[in-house]
């Protein structure tokens, strides 16, 4: 058997609101009550509540710190840096508002360039760089990856390359700068990119010796390999391997 309804109309937009129980009915009558839609008209959201939103519209959220927005948009939360003001990905409001100081991973990485280490930590930093250079004794030697060239290794066996690195003859000096690797016979160039390279003073670094290299030697292929993204490429054809 069905519960019986109790009707009414919303003082504000006409619309009618359905009741389960007749006391509840007398009360809202009394109170003037709108309906649920009327009643979030003008609402404010405060700190841990999320705006109601469908996920198609982006709806600026301001927040308790000045110049910072939080907005939804395609079912996805995004932050705005505080640094350099682009939009940062989040997994819910909450983890938007709680992070909303903190910059976003490529302004947290130019954030340490420069800075001012602790005594500890340079300590540390220099026996680490001292146990290197005696294991593989590299002195008045640039410093090197040793998975990029384990890399290089199966590098030169897929492509019939013959490319000398750190670890394979010493890295080949060309115009103020050591490459990876360079086969020198075959005017082959090939550069090993960490996941540090993505920020943007590095980014900008690696063109220019880059372009250097290129006017240099001009290499028949000049290889590059990013380690974030796992994208083996020449950059003077564009191709992708």
């Amino acid at each position: 058997m069905e519960s019986p309804s109790f009707q009414r109309i919303c003082p504000t937009c006409n619309k009618e609101i359905l009741y389960s129980r007749h006391d509840t009915l007398k009360r809202a009558a009394k109170e003037n009550r709108r309906c649920s839609s009327c009643c979030l008209i003008g609402n404010t959201h405060t700190k841990g509540r999320a705006p109601i939103n469908k996920g198609k519209i982006s709806v600026p959220v301001q927040t308790a710190i000045d110049n910072q927005f939080i907005y939804f948009n395609n079912r996805i939360w995004y932050r705005k840096c505080p640094t350099c003001k682009n939009p940062v990905k989040c997994s819910s409001y909450y983890n938007a508002y709680k992070r909303l100081s903190v910059c976003c991973h490529s302004c947290g990485i130019l954030k340490n360039v420069g800075s001012n280490r602790s005594l500890e930590s340079r300590k540390k930093m220099s026996e680490s760089a001292i146990r290197r250079i005696q294991k593989y004794q590299l002195y008045n030697k640039p410093n090197f990856n040793p998975d990029a060239c384990k890399f290089i290794d199966d590098l030169n066996v897929s492509f019939g390359l013959n490319l000398q690195h750190a670890l394979n003859g010493g890295e080949i000096w060309i115009d103020g700068f050591y490459p990876d690797g360079y086969d020198k016979e075959k005017n082959v160039v090939f550069e090993y990119d960490e996941s540090w390279h993505q920020n943007t003073v590095t980014k900008s670094k690696d063109l220019k010796r880059q372009q250097t290299i290129v006017d240099q030697v001009k290499p028949l292929m000049f290889i590059r390999y990013d380690e974030k993204t796992e994208t083996l490429y020449d950059v003077i054809s564009n191709e992708k391997f």
